[in-house]
């Protein structure tokens, strides 16, 4: 019996020891839950600060997926939201945040506040986007001795054989402006549907080269659905359709009409997944310095994907690859492309200033279909493009941001007259709205 007695205390004393250790475990664990937290909002109020709104919500985004009930954090997404446009997740937001039983009077006084003026501007229109100014200098913008390569807004690739054209070997300095902006009509429900609209144009001149000038306008418009509760969404789902002009040298060279579908989700509260797959058709059109331009009409399709991962609160990693196929009337302009990319993106303070620094790794490969008879009829164009750029953005104010640029390029190619280098250098200032 006195044996079976001190079983039982053995029994007790270790069950006793275990609620001591779950405890302590607990506890350890919640500090550091805690900490997590803490960096996560001390980063989103960094962002805020600085104007860059959606990092402060995809930080504060990851501090309610672990704790869906804080109201405060809530009440802070909902304002953030309601400021870049967002008023139909604005509102899903703040709803929350008033009906929690336990935020204070002042923070539900503030979420009554906010949620008037989201049902206003879920009443009208939204807009809004970015105008870009600034100056360039490019070692060699023309792409190479044989001919001319330049990459439009967009990413658009433009190649031109260098016999249709007169260019200025060597330097030069050009100047650009470029707008975008996104017009935003919600559609009501709580699903918080869109009908979305992204239009997009600029123009770069040339000091020198007034034959590669290039203007560029396109747009994409398309519903965008909200995937995941409304209250918390964790990505989106957007088909589109899609137009594209292209100037080259102050002549029409091409027309893109087309469209695709782009996905954004939350895969977890640090990673990120952003994919997307298009269509064009690309018409070319022929004039007096490219009167063989039409060779390169036909089909173009693209697919690309992202991970994008919060390394910490300040530091932000992105990898992505890109597979494109480009069909043309002749088989020389016909290719397949794919690709990767490495970018680092870090939130820095410059004494009372905070700043963003980039720093991209990016490389092409690209294969075409038939050697071109012209420049050699036994080799087919195979080239690799390398791409290391750095850069350095500066807020003046919450809308006001200074950005210094570099860049260099090489582009090796089994054909001599595709073979070249060139380095970038730019300074510009952008404007939010």
């Amino acid at each position: 019996m006195r044996s079976r007695h001190i079983k039982i205390r053995v029994a007790l004393v270790s069950s006793c020891l275990d609620l001591i250790c779950a405890s302590s475990i607990q506890a350890q664990t919640a500090s550091a839950n805690a900490d997590i937290a803490e960096n996560w909002f001390q980063a989103a109020r960094e962002a805020s600060a600085i104007g860059d709104f959606p990092a402060a919500v995809a930080n504060l985004e990851r501090i309610l997926l672990d704790n869906p009930n804080l109201a405060n954090i809530k009440l802070e997404l909902g304002l953030l939201y309601l400021r870049l446009g967002q008023a139909d997740l604005a509102r899903a937001y703040l709803e929350a945040a008033a009906a929690a039983p336990d935020a204070p009077e002042s923070a539900r006084v503030r979420a009554r506040e906010a949620l008037r003026q989201a049902n206003l501007n879920l009443r009208r229109f939204s807009a809004s986007g970015v105008i870009q100014i600034g100056t360039q200098y490019q070692s060699n913008p023309n792409g190479s001795p044989g001919s001319v390569s330049v990459v439009g807004p967009g990413g658009l690739p433009v190649i031109l054989q260098s016999d249709q054209l007169s260019v200025t070997r060597g330097g030069d300095v050009s100047s650009s402006i470029l707008g975008s902006a996104e017009l935003r009509h919600g559609l009501g429900g709580q699903r918080g549907t869109d009908l979305v609209a992204n239009l997009t144009g600029s123009y770069t001149r040339y000091a020198k080269q007034d034959q590669i000038n290039t203007l560029y306008l396109g747009g994409q418009v398309g519903p965008r659905f909200l995937l995941g509760p409304a209250f918390a969404a964790r990505g989106f789902l957007r088909p589109y359709g899609e137009i594209v002009y292209l100037g080259l040298g102050d002549a029409h060279y091409f027309t893109a009409y087309g469209g695709g579908m782009a996905l954004i989700w939350q895969l977890t509260p640090t990673l990120q997944y952003s994919g997307q797959i298009g269509y064009n058709r690309r018409e070319y059109k022929n004039s007096r310095a490219r009167p063989s331009s039409t060779d390169q009409t036909g089909s173009y399709v693209s697919g690309l994907a992202d991970f994008i991962w919060q390394a910490n609160p300040k530091t932000l990693i992105d990898v992505g690859v890109i597979g494109e196929r480009g069909s043309a009337r002749r088989g020389f302009w016909s290719r397949n492309t794919y690709g990767a990319s490495l970018a680092i993106v870090r939130n820095l303070s410059l004494g009372s200033l905070g700043a963003i620094a980039r720093l991209s790794l990016g490389w092409r490969h690209s294969r075409y279909d038939d050697p071109d008879a012209l420049v050699d009829p036994n080799v087919r164009r195979r080239e690799n493009r390398y791409d290391l750029a750095g850069g350095l953005g500066i807020p003046l104010n919450q809308r006001l941001t200074l950005d210094l640029s570099a860049q260099r390029q090489w582009n090796p190619s089994s054909l001599p007259n595709y073979d070249y280098r060139n380095s970038v250098g730019s300074v510009s200032l952008s404007y939010r709205y």
